[in-house]
């Protein structure tokens, strides 16, 4: 109840929380209850509370009743405005007439000043609640005519959208279904009983749904793709099923024909290396004689179909695909005889690849930073089909937890993991994904970048410079190292500007600069510890003859060094020297 009255009287418009409102009216609402208290004697005429009983009884009798009743009768609790309506009205003119008999406490001085700001205040978030009721109330009511509106089937919108002028004009003649199937009837005018796709949240439920709706004549599907579009569980776009042919894609959805095929996969079409996959006449097929023995192709969808040989020994009726088979789609087809001599062929549709994509290999995570790994790996062997869509990164603390996932597209061959625990060792696993199936995880063990190790790890050989930052070179890194450290001491930017040997090795927008500019800033390549600083900057691959590091402020310089390194430079054409 406090929700919806919360919901109907200070609106989300009227501020970033809604409670502002609130919190001026509470003080003037004390001050008003204290004022009252100490002037009740000098009121200029007693005040009663009899005007507004029948409002307090009615009030009080309404508010229990809907807090029993409604969870017994319609399983759910106060959860929508219409409930509580009938009691809006007597609530507000119980407060006008309170505040009406506040108005009337005698006061005078700075009671008479607190009394008055007390109601300007009231009064004007009052009005304040109603104005903002008022404009939300109008932005709904434009809203209805915008082309995403989902309720208003009335509005031209709705009624001229590409997909209800389509229905509308070309229905089909059997069951109409769809995800909104208001739209359909209201809108596009649907000359048969409308029926909405079923809630059901396995897809194997979903395909046989599918699969008894296909036994009617002509059924069909109207599915809008629109914001506000009804959810079902059955998402027929989603679904690649050998019961649907969509006969028309259009700007805002399309439509889909329900078709038993002549013959169908025992599994619905989605078979596995190894494992035997049946097919069988479709049960409209009446067969006087036959099926013949079944024969069985291989290929990519739409093309390329070979006939797989020898698949029409034994039973016939069943293949089982083999590791060729990875990737590629099958079909059978055959040929019986009717009941009035007719020799008829019956084919399925291409069944969804064989098989799940083969696992990546050489798996490797090593060390990008305090709080990073860099991954690396070899894409599973292509299969003759276009079939793999991408990666699937999944990482988590060794030893347990919630695995995290992120995604990588089907032309990569590593990933970066941002944002680690620092001290910390990971699990990561990856795994090939397609649009069908996904194949089985590759994993390994890494830790990024630790404070302790790399201290442990320089040598005072690798030491360069010492200003106000330690600055080592280890491993093409650049180490900036500070020891006792304050956040004041990291607060300025890092500039680090790298001179190449040859200045071909710049990128474009940097040769005539003469130097790389790879400027940082220390939270993103840095970290605290035990009164210690610590930043690691890597280098480019190609050779180098100077570099020149710093901080700097918006006001100058904070300190600079100038590291020359003469022995790294090369003749022209030469390899780098590490």
């Amino acid at each position: 109840m406090a929700a919806e009255f919360h919901y109907w009287l200070i609106p989300m418009t009227s501020s970033g929380s809604g409670y502002l409102p609130w919190i001026a009216v509470g003080p003037a609402v004390l001050a008003a209850a204290a004022l009252a208290a100490s002037s009740r004697r000098r009121q200029e005429q007693p005040f009663r509370l009899k005007p507004i009983l029948p409002f307090v009884v009615f009030v009080s009798a309404y508010l229990p009743f809907l807090v029993i009743v409604l969870p017994l009768t319609i399983g759910a609790g106060i959860d929508e405005m219409r409930y509580l309506a009938p009691v809006h009205a007597p609530l507000i003119l119980t407060a006008a007439f309170l505040l009406n008999g506040f108005l009337r406490v005698e006061a005078r001085g700075r009671q008479a000043a607190v009394k008055w700001a007390a109601a300007a205040v009231m009064l004007t978030t009052c009005c304040a609640s109603i104005g903002f009721n008022m404009k939300l109330s109008l932005d709904a009511t434009a809203a209805m005519t915008g082309p995403e509106y989902g309720v208003g089937f009335n509005y031209p919108k709705w009624k001229n959208s590409e997909t209800t002028r389509y229905a509308r004009t070309k229905a089909g003649q059997g069951q109409a279904y769809g995800n909104i199937p208001q739209a359909l009837y209201l809108a596009a005018g649907a000359p048969l009983p409308v029926k909405h796709v079923p809630a059901q949240q396995d897809p194997g439920d979903c395909l046989a749904w599918l699969r008894q709706v296909a036994q009617s004549e002509n059924a069909y599907i109207v599915w809008w793709n629109r914001e506000y579009a009804v959810p079902t569980g059955c998402n027929i776009p989603m679904m690649e099923s050998q019961f649907l042919e969509r006969t028309a894609k259009l700007s805002d959805g399309s439509i889909w024909r329900l078709r038993v095929p002549d013959a169908v996969f025992s599994d619905d079409g989605a078979p596995a290396a190894g494992k035997a996959v049946g097919v069988s006449l479709a049960p409209h097929r009446q067969a006087a004689a036959g099926p013949e023995p079944w024969q069985w192709e291989r290929g990519c969808a739409g093309a390329g179909w070979t006939k797989i040989a020898g698949s029409s020994a034994g039973a016939g009726h069943e293949y089982t695909p083999g590791e060729e088979d990875v990737g590629m789609r099958l079909r059978a087809y055959t040929h019986y005889t009717t009941a009035d001599g007719r020799r008829v062929k019956a084919a399925t549709k291409p069944s969804k690849p064989v098989g799940a994509p083969p696992p990546i290999s050489n798996l490797e995570a090593k060390a990008g930073g305090f709080d990073a790994l860099t991954l690396t790996w070899t894409p599973p062997p292509r299969t003759p089909c276009p079939a793999f869509t991408g990666y699937q990164v999944e990482y988590r603390p060794a030893g347990g937890g919630e695995w995290s996932r992120t995604t990588r597209g089907a032309a990569a061959s590593g990933a970066r993991l941002a944002g680690l625990q620092a001290e910390t060792a990971y699990d990561v696993r990856v795994r090939a994904v397609t649009g069908w199936n996904e194949g089985p995880w590759n994993q390994t063990r890494a830790a990024a970048d630790t404070f302790s190790a790399t201290l442990r790890s320089l040598q005072e050989s690798d030491l360069l410079a010492g200003a106000t930052f330690d600055i080592y070179l280890r491993e093409r890194n650049l180490i900036y190292i500070k020891e006792p450290c304050s956040p004041a001491d990291t607060q300025a930017s890092f500039f680090l500007h790298v001179v190449p040997a040859d200045a071909n090795d710049l990128p474009d927008g940097r040769k005539r600069h003469g130097f790389d500019n790879l400027d940082f800033v220390f939270d993103r390549r840095g970290m605290r510890l035990d009164g210690k600083c610590m930043a690691l900057a890597p280098l480019p691959e190609y050779a180098f003859t100077e570099i020149n590091s710093g901080q700097f402020t918006n006001t100058g310089t904070v300190w600079r060094e100038t590291i020359a390194f003469p022995d790294r430079g090369r003749p022209q054409g030469k390899a780098p020297d590490e």
